[in-house]
């Protein structure tokens, strides 16, 4: 019989020998020289000079958390006692995605010579060109899709296009970098952020994605910076991954969703002024208060909406009245419920006679090539393979409609063909647990683990009183929980479960969870 260790092992057809290669731990040897960036020298130089100068500097950031991450990466860089970049980020519903013509007007005449455009800029050609038409300096630090022509900038620097990197990584490593090489030194707060927005931004998590991740874990949980810590649903089991994706990313992201006034700002602020204490108890607070806002909102919207163009192959949903910041939300619910390529459409703030929207989609619909081949009915579009934004004139819906459902039928889902590792109720213990995250992190491109526990009788589950959640008490240290389980359940005598492990810790007892979330007769 195989031990759990090698059922793990084959499940990822790892051998001893890559598995202990695999597990090692990180340190910054294994961060790649940030001069492999070409023109990063001279970028650090330049910028170098524009702050001996005292020229004016304005980091242009994106309202994500890779673009909150990454600006703050970039402020902190640059800051130094006698000088202060400004920084901004765009409000999601009246400036849209990326630097616009008005902004450049406007920043032109606050007087600011420098523009650094960070998680945007990189397919901007004409919003740069008109910059640089006002005397304007431009640089870009972008990990975007690079188009057959680039911005005229005067640096870029972005993962591929730079020859850093065979895949693809996040803003906020652009940023961290771009701190090293600023910096001459390695911060370790600028590489957490750096964490934050790889596992936000759903890299792969492969290379110095890897590398970054797993070494921002390490730091975080030996500094525990306690304005990253206050955004955490718990304080006392170590900080994984799933914490950061589940808990932090969501807060950070909400604040973009739902404000679109100055408190906007408050959220870099937050990152930034890692030593106000009064101010980080009081705007962490803000911070959750809002999410559970915008939590509030998206579960009404599900529950309450009728205007669905369900086709055959695809889903459209639109609101005049919705707020722009959720419709990526809801397209992401409404695609797993449908389990087809979904779009999710509002009514432009700023052009009446414009539909935005978000769209989603699973492996085998790519959204990228999706979109530039409806580029001829679009009025603005991106992304990345499974989610992107668009804009297009409401006169053109019923075309949009018939293309996106073309493309549809011609770019199904690819199917998953999912495998399970099978294993007895005395493997749900502490130790496989510490086992399994020998392999962490997981993520894109490196699923976390999925078991199946085979032929549980039924008759061995129980309820909670309200009849809403099955716990079951397997020891004093373990159990099996499946929230909102489905009644169907009971109809069988036995059953086969489907989970993965997750620790618990309650006034400071400990115990190991396998959480279900589905089943099988």
């Amino acid at each position: 019989m195989n031990t759990f260790k090698e059922k793990l092992l084959k499940y990822y057809n790892m051998s001893e020998e890559q598995y202990l290669l695999f597990c090692k731990d990180v340190s910054y040897s294994d961060l790649k020289d940030s001069s492999n960036y070409r023109d990063i020298d001279k970028c650090v130089n330049f910028i170098k000079n524009c702050v001996e100068q005292k020229k004016k500097i304005l980091i242009y950031g994106d309202y994500d958390c890779d673009g909150i991450m990454s600006t703050s990466i970039l402020y902190l860089s640059i800051k130094t006692n006698d000088y202060t970049p400004g920084f901004y980020i765009p409000f999601r519903e009246s400036d849209g995605y990326g630097l616009t013509k008005n902004n450049i007007d406007r920043f032109k005449n606050l007087g600011y010579e420098v523009l650094i455009l960070i998680d945007n800029g990189i397919t901007l050609n004409d919003e740069v060109e008109y910059a640089k038409s006002l005397g304007l300096s431009v640089i870009i630090m972008d990990h975007h899709t690079v188009q057959e022509s680039v911005p005229n900038a005067d640096y870029i620097l972005h993962p591929t296009y730079s020859s850093f990197s065979n895949i693809n990584m996040c803003a906020g490593s652009v940023a961290f970098y771009f701190s090293v090489a600023y910096l001459g030194l390695i911060d370790d707060y600028l590489l957490t952020l750096s964490m934050i927005s790889t596992i936000s931004d759903l890299m792969e998590l492969n290379d110095q994605n890897r590398v970054l991740v797993k070494l921002g874990l390490k730091i975080l949980n030996k500094n525990k910076y306690p304005n990253i810590i206050k955004l955490l649903d718990h304080t006392e089991l170590e900080i994984t991954e799933e914490d950061v994706s589940m808990s932090i990313a969501p807060k950070v992201n909400a604040i973009g969703r739902i404000i679109n006034d100055n408190k906007l700002f408050n959220i870099v602020r937050y990152f930034i002024n890692i030593n106000d204490y009064e101010f980080i108890n009081k705007t962490s607070t803000w911070i959750c208060d809002t999410n559970n806002y915008r939590k509030e909102l998206v579960k009404t919207l599900c529950s309450s909406h009728q205007n669905i163009d369900e086709n055959e192959h695809s889903i459209i949903i639109f609101d005049e009245d919705m707020k722009e910041g959720l419709v990526g939300l809801l397209a992401a619910r409404f695609m797993e419920q449908y389990q087809k390529p979904t779009v999710v459409l509002t009514s432009s703030q700023e052009d009446p006679s414009i539909y935005k929207g978000s769209i989603r989609s699973k492996d085998g619909f790519d959204v990228n090539i999706i979109l530039s081949s409806l580029s001829d009915i679009l009025a603005s579009y991106g992304g990345h393979q499974n989610a992107g934004g668009l804009s297009f004139k409401k006169e053109n819906y019923e075309l949009f409609k018939e293309k996106f459902e073309n493309a549809a039928k011609k770019h199904p889902f690819t199917a998953e063909n999912k495998e399970y590792i099978n294993i007895s109720l005395t493997d749900i213990n502490n130790e496989n647990y510490k086992i399994i995250q020998t392999l962490a992190p997981f993520g894109q491109g490196f699923s976390k683990p999925e078991f199946v526990l085979k032929d549980i009788a039924t008759s061995f589950l129980t309820t909670t009183k309200d009849n809403k959640h099955i716990i079951a008490r397997l020891n004093p240290t373990s159990s099996l929980i499946y929230f909102n389980y489905d009644r169907s359940l009971f109809n069988e005598k036995k059953i086969d479960l489907y989970g993965t492990f997750r620790p618990n810790c309650f006034k400071g007892f400990y115990t190991m969870q396998f959480i279900i979330f589905g089943f099988h007769n």
